[in-house]
């Protein structure tokens, strides 16, 4: 999968510390507006859409989408770039191969 256009996987090793990924999934849409009914400072509109067990979310006020936003942030700045992460995979991969 992570050889797809489309899909960057990324790992977040255990001893990087906290990040917000595991308070849930979530999924941030961002969309161009029309030119047209945007303010001159929109160029994009964006929602977090968030799954829970019983229920979804679709946040779309500006306080709700930055703190997605910030999420996504940290969880990059915490998780190794896609190289190391496929090699990260393989590695492993490879260890419960030899031990099997």
């Amino acid at each position: 999968m992570a050889a797809l256009p489309n899909i960057e996987l990324r790992i977040v090793p255990d001893h990087r510390g906290w990040h917000p990924g595991p308070e849930g999934a979530f999924t941030l849409i961002e969309a161009a507006r029309p030119a047209s009914g945007r303010r001159a400072d929109e160029k994009t509109a964006s929602i977090a859409f968030v799954g829970t067990r019983r229920s979804v979310l679709l946040l779309h006020e500006d306080e709700d989408v930055v703190a997605y936003k910030r999420a996504i942030d940290r969880v990059l700045a915490v998780s190794l770039k896609p190289d190391s992460s496929a090699s990260f995979i393989a590695d492993a991969k490879n260890r419960m191969e030899r031990t099997a």
